[in-house]
């Protein structure tokens, strides 16, 4: 099982910038930038982007370090003893095509969220001023200050400007219904980590939207088949299936999928 854990991150890695665009679907594309400023009013400091940065140099560095010496004939274990690093990350730039970038991180922290479409749909309405709204949200148990609400709103100001100016342009802008929005968890597409695991559930053990989340990125043929292959092993497991084994591991070999070598 724990191969074919590893056998799914590495297919998914390699895959991910490909079924990232699966996890909205073609009529949502025109969404405008309301669902971010619905979801976050978080900045990253100058500090925290130089870390980031700082942080992508150094597993760049170590991505080319292991490939460089996988192409000398170097094996996991030996690359991870020669490199200090933990073999289960080796692993996952061993199997990699591509350096794989980290997913951007969730800014979903906020006391204001839970207040961000009742500010939306009160901006709609033409109410624009920040110290009013603060007071509305406050009887409605929000915790913080004025000054969250203003940043809010100073940024939304400057979304409703964008999109004036783009409409200008002929650009078609659609300014969408708070409540028509997607969740802030389907927003971001999950790890490729956090995907394999999703893979490996039965689906009656999901929830509906990581149902719908396995649904889109399906769509992508090699995540397909690849599910389909897990799904199989995960019943042979449970159900002692020890028969079923060999045809199995031909189908994988047949299947075309290089990341399936468990």
């Amino acid at each position: 099982m724990q191969n074919l854990k590893q056998m799914l991150d590495r297919l998914l890695t390699n895959t991910y910038q490909q079924i990232r665009p699966l996890l909205v679907e073609q009529k949502d594309k025109a969404a405008p930038i309301i669902t971010h400023l619905l979801t976050s009013i978080r900045d990253t400091s100058t500090n925290e982007r130089e870390a980031s940065k700082a942080s992508r140099e150094q597993r760049l560095q170590t991505y080319r370090q292991i490939k460089q010496l996988q192409t000398l004939g170097w094996k996991i274990g030996q690359i991870a003893r020669r490199l200090d690093i933990n073999p289960t990350t080796v692993r996952k730039y061993f199997y990699a095509e591509n350096f794989p970038e980290r997913n951007g991180r969730s800014a979903g922290g906020s006391i204001l969220n839970p207040y961000l479409s009742y500010l939306e749909s009160r901006y709609q309405e033409g109410y624009q001023n920040a110290m009013q709204l603060w007071r509305e949200i406050r009887e409605k148990g929000y915790p913080g200050t004025h000054r969250q609400v203003s940043k809010w709103m100073s940024k939304r100001r400057h979304q409703g400007e964008t999109a004036v100016d783009n409409q200008q342009d002929n650009t078609k802008i659609e300014i969408i219904n708070p409540a028509d929005l997607p969740p802030a968890a389907t927003d971001k597409l999950p790890s490729a980590r956090q995907l394999a695991w999703l893979m490996m559930c039965e689906a009656e053990q999901l929830r509906q939207e990581q149902q719908e989340l396995l649904f889109h990125i399906r769509k992508n043929t090699q995540v397909k088949q690849i599910y389909s292959l897990a799904q199989r092993f995960i019943q042979m497991v449970k159900n002692q299936q020890v028969a079923q084994l060999e045809e199995w591991l031909k189908d994988c070999k047949t299947s075309g999928i290089t990341s399936c070598r468990l």
